[in-house]
């Protein structure tokens, strides 16, 4: 008897068994699911439970570059910028070379008043996308990076790139960059697109 009861109870820990697994999503599955409901989260503004699912994600495969990438967009809108530095290079490090990691790091690298670098990100964008758009919120364009360009290249000095990057976002606009009174005016207008076009979009 108790040799019947035994062999009944491996059959039925074994269906058990596989009929569970068969259930379980497969890991790509649980990760693309992960990464979806992570973006979902990033939209409806919810950035910490973004970060929570971004990081589920990176649980399941920690060598791909989609997680690192809403991890660093998730970090970079609550301000914590030097943790979004790190996942976009981590992001870059597992293959994750698109506009959306490019310009991202750019806005967190101009944060942090990392403005060569900030340029050289913005570069990127513009060699693969002339006309960026944010797809999980459509406010960043290729005008904010304009608009951070000709503000890091005028702290870096090079007045005349800055003014060329403003002109792309005000083509009205001209100021004679070789008087102090026409670097004054350059600075207000790259101030004044700040306050109409991105301040205030990362939270």
């Amino acid at each position: 008897m108790k040799k019947y009861l035994l062999s009944f109870l491996v059959i039925v820990y074994s269906f058990t068994f596989f009929t569970g697994c068969a259930n379980d999503p497969e890991p790509q599955d649980q990760y693309d699911n992960y990464v979806r409901d992570g973006w979902t989260a990033f939209q409806g503004k919810n950035y910490n439970l973004a970060i929570q699912k971004f990081n589920s994600a990176k649980g399941v495969y920690s060598n791909r570059g989609a997680a690192y990438l809403g991890l660093g967009w998730s970090y970079m809108l609550i301000d914590s910028l030097n943790d979004a530095v790190g996942e976009f290079s981590d992001a870059e490090n597992y293959g994750e070379l698109t506009t959306n990691l490019f310009a991202g790091w750019a806005v967190a690298l101009n944060a942090l008043k990392r403005f060569d670098e900030s340029n050289f990100r913005i570069a990127q964008v513009f060699q693969r996308d002339t006309g960026w758009v944010f797809q999980y919120d459509t406010r960043y364009t290729t005008n904010d990076l304009n608009i951070l360009s000709a503000e890091n290249y005028f702290l870096l000095g090079e007045f005349s790139k800055s003014l060329d990057q403003i002109r792309l976002v005000n083509p009205a606009f001209t100021a004679d960059i070789l008087t102090p009174e026409g670097l004054i005016a350059l600075a207000a207008e790259i101030e004044r697109q700040k306050r109409t076009i991105f301040v205030g979009k990362r939270k």
